[in-house]
């Protein structure tokens, strides 16, 4: 089947399955929390359906059948079930249903829902363009995110052996694996881009009610977090850092509400959540240890030790079940779960990899410098609350320790409770940032590594420093006047000032960031926001007295996936047609169309690349093997990658610019190759390009000392410590 053909089919296909599959979570969710809001709700479906997507592709993968058929038939036949005992389920007694009813007004839940739907369609806005008509070309998407999907749909596992950064968890990327699984390209890859943003706007709805602020600072908190650079750039890239916030802030929210509630439908949603975010990243890691322990210290606070025990032993398996099989994998491969980090100098692959770690955190490589150079990161790249709240951690802190203490005095126990958390919040995610690796540069220890990492790295603390600061306003304009009746007024407006003034300037920062880095996508989200205005009250005109809503919703479904099966032919077109040439410009290079067209070389499998952006090189159908090794140190590693691998083609960048040069010395030792087992194809821009020379079936038979070898470099290759045993 041709591409275009084949991408309407699965389009329509495909996106019925998840349509159909995320209306089943919505009423789950629904069945859950029969009070929730919208706005809680959304929040909740996203979470059921990533923690369904980690299970589902846990158990395939051991299996080798990761790939889209299988992916497609799996949720068929679920599907299936639901549909044939879903009401025999739904008649049982409501085990999993709570009934706590969170008691908000109808104007407040208006305007979160109203808040979450501008949202949501400011982000569509963005990510649309970026799927439909530009290519991926962020650094770590085309050097890390892009390539280990790839990697991971070519051998049909969570088996990476071509990238050299197999071991990392994947949670993430796994949300991109499911949507462009049964495709024949990765062009709707940016609607991956869309989940954890529109996650972060619902958790920090319901972390403001949960600490009781009131809708005004609310709407000034979500405005502050989702105004940002960081969010907005990694709507269009495969980063995941939004994603590690929007998981603790979820984590933390409902593990809020699960230590008032003690509901089985609120702890299945937090575990959930600590395992999601246990397996985005390394560094998720602490984030994760710091949202358990909240979630143990206020269940320990409201309900005792044993409420605290089973909460704590619950979240252990929300992790071992949705995350536990990516460390389980790094320990099999190589001895040591949290590989390149290992337990001693054997196993310890990090020292080679990335040399004086420690010395790259905050608190291994301090410098009176660093607060200045991260503070004018987070101006450039985050926003004026952000800025407001770092200069005012010590005011912050000194506020919710005071309070802490004033409101044991007074028996005010939920308000003791927020401070009491904030405050281990606070301190607890600067700690976490301080121990992140490769924020100082460690070529000199006295600067930043790079702005952008601040803001990337440092989300987490941002946004518990950000609804601190919130909370605080809150709590100031809630300070009693009666005493002061005659001077009520101007009392009152005192009071205000802060609340005001941070409202104020979300705002401002939001539509900064807005027209700044979304300013192509102003138009879109205006006609996207007329269409539903203009459909509302079509319905609304319409429906009264009808059945115009239940067939509105079945003929939306039929139109969603015709939109989508067409809009993905038109997708598969382009992205096939304009794939190498893309990225021929964008690179400054002329091999990709002659890779694609087989004028380099006619035949064409297996591709070495000895640099860092390499997703160009699986071509735009992933039709071609790409190997990259994780570190190049001598020639006798060289020679043993080629002799592993077999490559047909060998790209090398001659002069190695980056600063931790794992292939420094890869163009000199594949020059002095020349004539003996490589052959000189093209100088290119950026790269040369080598073969190997051509060998008779008889001399393709590896010697057991070569067999050896290969075995060796292809694990070396993912796990150095083994060369040594």
């Amino acid at each position: 089947m041709i591409p275009e053909a084949q991408g309407a089919f699965v389009g329509g296909l495909w996106s019925a399955i998840n349509v159909l599959l995320l209306s089943r979570i919505w009423k789950l969710s629904g069945w859950m929390f029969p009070h929730d809001e919208i706005w809680r709700r959304v929040g909740s479906t996203i979470v059921l359906m990533w923690a369904w997507i980690s299970l589902v592709v846990a158990v395939l993968a051991p299996f080798s059948s990761l790939n889209g058929q299988t992916l497609i038939a799996v949720n068929l036949i679920v599907l299936l079930l639901v549909f044939v005992f879903g009401q025999t389920i739904k008649n049982q007694p409501h085990l999993l249903t709570t009934s706590v009813i969170d008691h908000t007004s109808a104007t407040e839940g208006f305007v979160r829902n109203l808040l979450l739907l501008l949202l949501a369609l400011i982000f569509l806005s963005e990510v649309l363009p970026q799927s439909m008509i530009n290519f991926p070309s962020d650094w770590d998407t085309l050097m890390y995110h892009l390539p280990l999907i790839n990697e991971w749909l070519q051998t049909n596992s969570l088996s990476a052996p071509g990238s050299p950064v197999w071991y990392n968890p994947g949670n993430y990327e796994l949300l991109g694996l499911w949507i462009v699984a049964p495709f024949s390209g990765d062009f709707w890859i940016p609607l991956a881009g869309l989940i954890p943003p529109i996650l972060l706007v619902s958790a920090t709805c319901s972390a403001c009610q949960e600490f009781g602020m009131r809708r005004t600072t609310t709407v000034s908190i979500v405005l502050a977090i989702a105004g940002t650079h960081c969010v907005f750039g990694q709507l269009h890239s495969c980063e995941n850092d939004i994603a590690v916030a929007a998981l603790f802030a979820f984590a933390v929210a409902f593990g809020f509400r699960w230590s008032r509630t003690c509901s089985f439908a609120d702890a299945l949603l937090t575990a959930c959540a600590v395992g999601l975010l246990c397996g985005v990243k390394y560094y998720a890691l602490g984030y994760t240890a710091l949202s358990s322990i909240l979630i143990v210290t206020t269940m320990f606070i409201r309900q005792g030790v044993r409420r605290a025990t089973q909460a704590g032993l619950t979240l252990l398996l929300g992790v071992f079940l949705i995350s536990g099989h990516w460390y389980l994998r790094n320990y099999l491969t190589t001895g040591t779960p949290l590989y390149p980090l290992g337990y001693n100098s054997q196993t310890n692959a990090l020292a080679e990899l990335r040399p004086n770690t420690f010395t790259s955190t905050l608190l291994g490589g301090w410098d009176p410098t660093h607060l200045s150079q991260c503070i004018e990161s987070i101006w450039m790249y985050g926003g004026y609350v952000q800025v407001l709240a770092v200069c005012l951690i010590p005011f912050l802190l000194a506020w919710m320790i005071a309070g802490t203490i004033i409101a044991r005095q007074e028996k005010a126990s939920r308000i003791r409770l927020n401070y009491l958390c904030m405050l281990l919040a606070v301190v607890g995610s600067l700690l976490v940032f301080a121990v992140t690796p490769f924020l100082v540069d460690p070529k000199d220890p006295t600067r930043i590594a790079a702005q952008v990492r601040v803001m990337r790295f440092g989300q987490c603390p941002l946004w518990v420093l950000t609804l601190c600061l919130g909370l605080i306003c809150d709590d100031i304009f809630r300070i009693p006047t009666t005493k002061y009746a005659s001077y009520s007024s101007y009392l009152w407006g005192l009071k205000s000032i802060p609340r005001l003034s941070i409202f104020v300037l979300s705002i401002i920062q939001f539509c900064l960031a807005f027209v700044i880095e979304a300013s192509q996508s102003i138009f879109i989200s205006v006609l996207l926001l007329v269409d539903l205005a203009i459909l509302w009250a079509c319905l609304h005109y319409f429906g009264a007295g009808t059945n115009v809503l239940k067939k509105a919703r079945n003929w939306s479904f039929i139109l969603i996936v015709l939109i989508v099966g067409s809009a993905s032919s038109y997708n598969a077109t382009r992205w096939h047609h304009g794939f190498s040439q893309f990225y021929d410009d964008f690179l400054d290079v002329r091999f990709f169309t002659q890779i694609e067209t087989r004028e380099l070389k006619p035949k064409i499998n297996r591709i070495m690349v000895l640099h860092y952006r390499v997703y160009p090189f699986y071509g735009s159908q992933r039709q071609f093997r790409v190997h990259r090794p994780t570190l190049i140190t001598t020639r006798d590693d060289f020679l043993t990658a080629l002799k592993s691998f077999q490559p047909d083609l060998i790209f090398v960048h001659p002069h190695d610019p980056h600063k931790y040069g794992r292939y420094k010395n890869a163009g000199f030792w594949a020059r002095n190759e020349l004539g003996k087992s490589l052959e000189l194809l093209q100088i290119n821009n950026h790269y040369d390009v080598y073969a190997l020379h051509e060998t008779d079936d008889s001399q393709k038979e590896d010697s057991p000392k070569e067999k050896n070898a290969q075995v060796t470099v292809t694990i070396r290759g993912q796990s150095e410590y083994v060369k040594t045993q």
